[in-house]
């Protein structure tokens, strides 16, 4: 069985990592960009299980996305990308035996709130389940 994560701990983390790159000097959007390869989110490695859990990639990249958000920064494509490409790797049950319902239930309104309909129209379905597994 895969170890409980904690999405809300994920977020937190992401968050505090780009605000150490902009006390460093860097931009609020660099920081988010450097949680992303902190994260293994690049598509050269994305696929990859290790050394980050795939269900923790979705989880980090559905984070990244909100946080861009709340910071009134755009949510590019290029933002979305490894969410849409993590999804057919993945399984509901996955992402279930990874995070508590109140977790998912927190990433799907965080994604609802964030991701372009395109992509929603996958997200949102695929965490529904996940909600129900």
């Amino acid at each position: 069985m895969n170890p409980m994560h904690s999405y809300d701990q994920l977020k937190s983390d992401v968050d505090l990592l780009a605000k150490e790159i902009v006390a460093l000097g860097g931009s609020l959007g660099g920081g988010y960009d450097r949680a992303a390869v902190e994260y293994w989110l690049e598509p050269s490695v994305l696929g990859d299980s290790k050394p980050t859990p795939l269900p923790v990639k979705l989880a980090v990249a559905i984070a990244i996305c909100t946080l861009k958000h709340a910071a009134a920064l755009p949510v590019e494509p290029e933002d979305e990308e490894p969410i849409e490409t993590l999804l057919p790797l993945l399984t509901p049950s996955q992402v279930q035996s990874s995070f508590s319902s109140p977790d998912l239930i927190q990433m799907h309104a965080d994604s609802s709130a964030v991701l372009s309909p395109r992509l929603l129209n996958a997200v949102t379905p695929f965490l529904a389940s996940a909600i129900g597994a």
